[in-house]
């Protein structure tokens, strides 16, 4: 009796492997490399998310596209100025918490990176989602930094910004490089909804030169910059500019919101501390 379940058993077990390895490949796909020539010393990585399909990648349509049915996908591309071109769909949830989908196809995005950085395609929607029957926002496209994971150099040093802010305020920190006037730009949580459980921190890991100026700015996302006039402001006390030497740099941020009313609209009134520690 032994002998003949034997079969079965080893069946069995076979299909129980191939569906565990089978489900661990589809949450961790494998890094697309663009150019297998270019050394990695020269390249970023770009996360194209879950909803998205990247069709051609500057004047290259790419074949495969970059895609991926759950968790996206990294890419490694070549540092310097590109334009991808791509099919999305967004949906978000509507005050009454329903799900309203918006399908985007054949859209361009251009951006400049940075060998050794990390990026990825985020999006934000301008004001709330009604429970109209129809869904057509304004949806904000552009490709953000991520935290860094690598050691600095010896000529590097790092950068910590801990968010203290509502969860419900969204925002975006604007590093700016007083010697050559290059701007980065970071999102706190999540870039998008579709980023949510790979990138969801509270605390941005940034690699800085040292010995270098830097000014720091903070800006409130669309849904919230464009919502009964609001407008964000730097608090007096706030510790803008830095330098970078032998200790690593840490701030914390927090963004305020106080009601108020114009002479015939309500308009709120956003101010964000920048707190050296």
């Amino acid at each position: 009796m032994k002998k003949k379940l034997l079969p079965h058993v080893t069946a069995v077990l076979t299909l129980v492997v191939f569906i565990v390895l089978g489900l661990a490949c589809a949450s961790k796909p494998s890094v697309i490399v663009f150019d297998q020539t270019i050394s990695e010393d020269q390249t970023v990585s770009l996360f194209v998310p879950a909803n998205f399909q990247v069709t051609h990648f500057n004047e290259t349509k790419l074949n495969p596209m970059w895609f991926s049915l759950v968790g996206g996908r990294d890419v490694k591309i070549p540092e310097g100025n590109h334009t991808i071109r791509y099919n999305c769909k967004i949906t978000e949830k509507d005050t009454q918490g329903r799900d309203r989908s918006e399908y985007i196809k054949d859209a361009t995005l251009s951006f400049d990176t940075v060998a050794g950085r990390n990026y990825a395609i985020c999006y934000e929607l301008d004001g709330d989602i009604t429970n109209s029957v129809y869904f057509a926002p304004n949806v904000f496209f552009e490709i953000l930094e991520t935290p860094q994971t690598r050691e600095p150099r010896s000529d590097e040093q790092l950068l910590f910004f801990n968010n203290t802010t509502q969860s419900e305020l969204k925002v975006d920190i604007h590093l700016l490089n007083v010697n050559t006037k290059e701007e980065r730009k970071f999102r706190f949580n999540n870039p998008s909804n579709d980023l949510l459980g790979r990138f969801k921190w509270e605390e941005l890991r940034i690699i800085v030169p040292k010995e270098v100026k830097h000014a720091i700015a903070c800006e409130l996302l669309p849904r919230w910059s464009s919502k009964q006039d609001s407008n964000l402001e730097i608090t007096a006390d706030s510790q803008r500019n830095f330098i970078a030497s032998s200790e690593a740099v840490r701030y914390s941020v927090e963004v305020k919101r106080t009601s108020g009313w114009g002479r015939y609209t309500r308009k709120d009134k956003y101010t964000y501390t920048l707190t050296q520690k």
